[in-house]
């Protein structure tokens, strides 16, 4: 999704080094043929919704003693890989 993300962005600006980049997707789409808008502002909601979870799913919650793998099952990570492939897939 990440990467997804800055592809598209990088053909109009550099994008940051940041893991949501809902806001700067939101930010090109009036630069995208009206057909584009749309999908680009659902990469952004994937966006939104997965940035967050790029810490936790790579260092878990440590002051809580929690890892990775005890935050998310088995339907987490279907749910996220779906959102993935459909981010790969806009692009």
């Amino acid at each position: 999704m990440e990467n997804a993300s800055k592809a598209i962005i990088a053909l109009y600006r550099v994008p940051s080094w940041s893991h949501d980049l809902s806001h700067e997707l939101l930010e090109i789409t009036p630069h995208l043929k009206p057909e584009l808008r749309k999908l680009a502002e659902e990469l952004a909601e994937i966006a939104r919704k997965l940035a967050p979870e790029h810490g936790r799913a790579t260092y878990g919650e440590p002051a809580r003693g929690l890892t990775p793998w005890d935050l998310y099952g088995e339907e987490d990570a279907r749910k996220i890989l779906l959102m993935a492939r459909k981010a790969w897939r806009i692009t």
